[in-house]
């Protein structure tokens, strides 16, 4: 069975829109309840997601780690 992510998509990405207005990482994380590199992370994430940064997007890194679990009986 997956595991659910702690933190939903919106609250991840209301953290993001939070992030990106200007709000110091440290002071927002603790706002919020979570770790800074958390934070990171999430901007990270969306940045690929919507194309300006490189790497694996949420959809691809979900499918590309199907056969790993399914061969670990995840």
């Amino acid at each position: 069975m997956p595991k659910t992510p702690p933190y939903s998509r919106e609250f991840r990405e209301e953290a993001v829109r939070l992030l990106r207005s200007g709000r110091p990482v440290p002071q927002l994380a603790r706002e919020l309840g979570c770790s800074p590199q958390s934070l990171r992370n999430w901007a990270r994430q969306i940045e690929v997601d919507e194309g300006k940064a490189a790497g694996l997007t949420t959809g691809e890194r979900d499918t590309s780690s199907a056969p790993f679990a399914a061969s670990c009986g995840w």
